[in-house]
């Protein structure tokens, strides 16, 4: 895990990043027993483990009595199996004489375990099947992850209990579940603005890992959720540590102060230009627009709505029209406007211009 958490400090990431944990719920009395053992077959099949000393006759005659040459037709197997020269009597079965200890009479009668395995022991053999199947579920999981566009920087799990380092998604991303996707909703942007970033996230791949397969349901944890906004992680302690944006936000504050405007309207101006900020990482993090766009993307579209702009910014809130007036103290003239437009009906939007600066006179 320390390697893992290493790897990606070493790696200096530039994009926000969100680190979490999942536990696996209830494993054990959900797993779908058929299904486990498709994927534990398919996972040993695929994995290229070489298994040395293996009885092929006993496997041929194994799979001969067990199955039937229907089954082992399907599974491309019925030309490496014996067959039976008649099919008068009874089939062979794991327990007749097909499995005599001479080659004649295989074993008979067919010893039982010496033991029938308790709850405990039926309990630590799932165990081993759950590992091969959580291998399985890895796989899926990453898969998944890379078709919605959501990078996962690490990846690791400790038998049930698994922990990632993901970009942070942009907000308002939704997994329709009916659908098995990722969609943007912009009826819950402003709401998930609001939503702490590793929330939102972890919120996501919690959906995304109930997909895969309703044996495993998972439980997400992450920092914002701890008083201390560290997340617990076996015997560690982790985080993300916060980036501030600084230097462009003082200076342009120092610059309206020079200005003569109040500290109320200075706080408004840097926060709605921070919010605009984090609007535009939202945005590169869905890959919806990139932060440092070339010259040539989406030029037409962008010259498009810069025209539009210009001419048309004033109607946003209805207005039909647009009244320059001279800065005055404390907006006196802009107000005595307004209490005229609006007394005659009219939508005119009133706009102060500015005024010669302080600095300017100095």
């Amino acid at each position: 895990m320390l390697a893992g958490f290493k790897g990606v400090n070493d790696s200096h990431i530039v994009e926000d990043v969100v680190i979490g944990s999942a536990d696996v719920k209830a494993l054990y009395p959900s797993l779908d027993i058929p299904f486990t053992i498709e994927k534990v077959c398919e996972v040993f099949y695929t994995s290229g483990v070489r298994v040395d000393g293996l009885n092929k006759e006993e496997l041929e005659l194994y799979l001969a009595v067990n199955r039937s040459e229907a089954e082992l037709e399907v599974a491309g197997l019925l030309q490496f199996c014996p067959r039976r020269k008649t099919s008068r009597g009874r089939p062979l079965t794991i327990t007749g004489c097909a499995l005599d200890e001479d080659r004649t009479k295989r074993f008979w009668p067919w010893l039982p375990p010496a033991e029938d395995p308790d709850e405990d022991a039926v309990r630590r053999m799932f165990t081993e099947a759950m590992k091969l199947f959580m291998v399985w579920w890895d796989r899926q999981f990453k898969i998944k992850m890379n078709e919605f566009g959501l990078r996962v920087r690490m990846y690791k799990r400790c038998d049930d209990d698994i922990n990632v380092v993901v970009d942070a998604p942009g907000a308002g991303l939704r997994f329709i579940e009916n659908e098995g996707r990722v969609i943007r909703g912009e009826d819950i942007l402003e709401q998930e603005l609001a939503i702490e970033a590793d929330k939102r996230c972890m919120n996501l791949v919690q959906k995304i890992g109930n997909s895969i397969h309703p044996s495993i349901s998972l439980e997400v944890d992450y920092s914002s959720q701890h008083a201390d906004g560290k997340l617990p992680i076996l015997d560690l302690k982790v985080w993300v540590e916060s980036r501030r944006v600084q230097g462009v936000g003082e200076g342009e504050n120092k610059r309206l102060q020079y200005s003569g405007y109040n500290q109320k309207f200075r706080t408004e101006v840097v926060r709605s230009a921070l919010k605009a900020y984090n609007r535009m990482i939202e945005l590169d993090a869905s890959g919806e627009q990139p932060l440092y766009r070339p010259r040539e993307w989406k030029r037409i579209e962008r010259d498009q709505k810069r025209r539009e702009k210009r001419e048309s910014w004033y109607r946003k809130g209805g207005f039909d029209t647009v009244i320059f007036v001279p800065a005055t103290p404390a907006s006196e003239l802009k107000n005595r406007y307004m209490e005229e437009v609006k007394g005659a009906g009219l939508k005119v939007k009133v706009v102060e211009q500015s005024g010669v600066t302080l600095k300017r006179i100095l």
